[in-house]
This record gives structure tokens, C-alpha cells and sequence, in this order.
């Protein structure tokens, strides 16, 4: 209710430039952290995967003119939580903008990988010429990888400190996190 409607009645001036300035998403994060540490709870960090895509990322001002606008979509698309989000801001983009631009098309495949990541317990993925490189925050069991090599053609392990590197064809990304999730 608070990002449909908006926070100043609520909250008051000040609470809501806060809102305004980082975002709905890490306000309510900064919000919860500071709820749960009062009420003396333990605070479980959900990990961030790193996500690197090669190419542009930017919205083109001849898409969108308006600054505040493009910020705000930058906002809307880097705060998605899923990929029903994702979907949803697509068909927004393009209902309100015309034919999304290549630079948008890589911002909202870096969404897409990002939460597709961070479900299937991946702290990095980096997009090189041929290949994803992604590195796991746990292990894959038996199971997982055997499914993974029988789908998934020209995948590639490596064991680096600790963790786990796999090489995916670029044009498997997607089945491979989607194999992953948890």
C-alpha cells in the first residue's frame, strides 16, 4: 500500500524523501532490519548474487526523455523480487514506450538472472564470450549435477577456494538456474 499510494500522509516529509531517495524495497529492508534487531531477533541476510553481463546498460534518453522517469524504472526493474515482477514491467515498458531497446532488453535479463540466481544458491555469474561463469554459494549434490550434465550440453565444473565454478553456454543460463532453484 505504501509504494501504490505513497508514504508522506504516514510517515511525514522527512520519512518519505528517505523513501524517495533509496527506494521502497531497501527502506522496508532497513525498516525490518531495525524492527527485528529492537525486538532482540535474530536477523537472517538473504545473500546477493552478483550478476555481470557484458554490453550496455542504460535507458536511452530518446526511449525515455524524462530523468525521473528512467531513474524510476532503474528503481522498479533493480527491486523486482520475481519474475512474474519482471514480466509485469516488461509489458509495462513497452504499453507506455514503444518496442523495448536492446540496452532496456539487457537491463531486464539482468533482473531475471539476478533473482534466478540468488533462488538457486548462485553468489556470482559473469557472462563472457562463450560461456556464464557461476560460482555456487553451496554444494550441488550428486543428483543435481548429474541432471545438469545429461540436459545441459558442453557445461563444464571447476573447484575454486571453496566453492564451485560452472561454465554454461550462454544459451543455457536460464535452464541451468531454473535446474538449480530451490
Amino acid at each position: 500500500d505504501l509504494e501504490i499510494r505513497g508514504a508522506g500522509e504516514i510517515l511525514g516529509k522527512e520519512q518519505h524523501g528517505h523513501i524517495a531517495t533509496i527506494g521502497y524495497r531497501l527502506y522496508l529492508k532497513i525498516l525490518n532490519e531495525a524492527i527485528k534487531k529492537a525486538k532482540g531477533e535474530e536477523m537472517v541476510e538473504k545473500p546477493e548474487a552478483e550478476v555481470l553481463l557484458l554490453g550496455s546498460f542504460f535507458i536511452p534518453d530518446n526511449y525515455i526523455s524524462e530523468e525521473d522517469e528512467r531513474i524510476e524504472l532503474y528503481r522498479k526493474i533493480s527491486s523486482a523480487e520475481n519474475l512474474s515482477e519482471v514480466e509485469r514491467l516488461e509489458n509495462e515498458i513497452e504499453d507506455r514506450f514503444g518496442k523495448i531497446p536492446l540496452n532496456v532488453r539487457r537491463i531486464l535479463k539482468w533482473a531475471r538472472i539476478k533473482i534466478l540466481a540468488e533462488s538457486s544458491g548462485i553468489k556470482k555469474v559473469e557472462e563472457g564470450i562463450k560461456y556464464f561463469s557461476c560460482e555456487t554459494q553451496k554444494t550441488l549434490s550428486r543428483t543435481q549435477i548429474e541432471k545438469l550434465v545429461s540436459s545441459i550440453e558442453g557445461i563444464k565444473f571447476s573447484h575454486k577456494k571453496n566453492s564451485l565454478t560452472v561454465s554454461v553456454p550462454r544459451n543455457s543460463i536460464f535452464e541451468f538456474l531454473e535446474t538449480l532453484k530451490t
